[in-house]
């Protein structure tokens, strides 16, 4: 009988449990106009803030690492970086010029690994918003002077990732050594390395991709965030000497604007004995 009335009780402990988790699931609060209450004084304005992570399965060092990034970014409002977690930033700034700014002049890197960005809505939560993405100025090299309009510019840039901007002086003036485009590129995949064009009825040839300030990447796999010595490919075979497909040679070299140049003071002939030239002694 005092078995019986024991397992009475939990049975109705069970009923009054799953009653109070249905009443739970089934209740809501809809929200209106309290964001407006304190004049958005005491409010996060998540017009500014982006979400960061970096490329790196170790965790980083917060106040090195925040302390880089201000003396990079040089906010004209200043920033504040909270960390959420070991490896989730939440990085707010003050006006829209600077968060312009910053965002456009991707990809940073601290110690040389990049930083993955995304723009906070005002309705999503930090903690989920996904950080895969990464934008790079690609170069194209041996690229056709037949194959050099917008429309084809903007399917190469969908090849490799998506298509974002292109160079305004792409399609000025005569011959390039290269064609830049501007383009966003899920991490989780591999980069490319060049591609195959042709028109109809003509022949394949071959365009080159070269990466604007690429650090970490891997010369087997390709993926970005970490080394060939440290590459999970390695342990699919027993060989030692692994493949290494990709290398060094996609990175692009420096562009000149961003050379700390002495072109202007440079010449390739000597001066001619007429010229102004200050210092020279006077004509007799």
């Amino acid at each position: 009988m005092a078995g019986s009335s024991s397992r009475g009780a939990v049975d109705l402990q069970s009923e009054c449990a799953r009653l109070q988790l249905n009443e739970e699931e089934e209740g809501g609060l809809e929200v209106v106009g309290e964001e407006d209450e304190d004049n958005g004084k005491n409010k996060v304005d998540s017009r500014f803030c982006f979400m960061g992570r970096f490329l790196i399965d170790m965790v980083i060092n917060f106040v090195v690492m925040k302390n880089t990034m201000a003396a990079l970014w040089r906010p004209g409002k200043g920033v504040c970086i909270k960390d959420l977690s070991l490896t989730l930033f939440l990085f707010q700034f003050f006006h829209e010029v600077d968060v312009r700014r910053i965002l456009d002049a991707r990809p940073w890197t601290f110690d040389q690994h990049i930083l993955l960005v995304h723009r906070l809505g005002a309705d999503e939560q930090p903690h989920n918003v996904p950080l895969f993405h990464t934008t790079f100025w690609i170069q194209f090299y041996n690229m056709p002077l037949g194959f050099q309009s917008e429309r084809t510019l903007q399917s190469i840039g969908n090849y490799i990732g998506s298509f974002l901007e292109s160079d305004e002086n792409n399609l000025k003036g005569v011959w390039r050594n290269y064609i830049r485009l501007k383009v966003s590129l899920d991490v989780r995949k591999p980069l490319k390395r060049r591609m195959q064009l042709k028109r109809i009825e003509g022949e394949w040839f071959w365009v080159d991709f070269k990466y604007e300030r690429l650090n970490v990447f891997c010369f087997i796999c390709d993926l970005l965030g970490h080394t060939e010595h440290n590459c999970p490919t390695l342990y699919d075979s027993m060989e030692s000497n692994a493949v290494r497909p990709y290398g060094t040679w996609m990175k692009a070299p420096p562009r000149r604007g961003m050379m700390n140049s002495g072109e202007r003071w440079l010449r390739s002939e000597p001066p001619r004995m007429e010229e102004d030239i200050p210092g020279n002694w006077p004509k007799s």
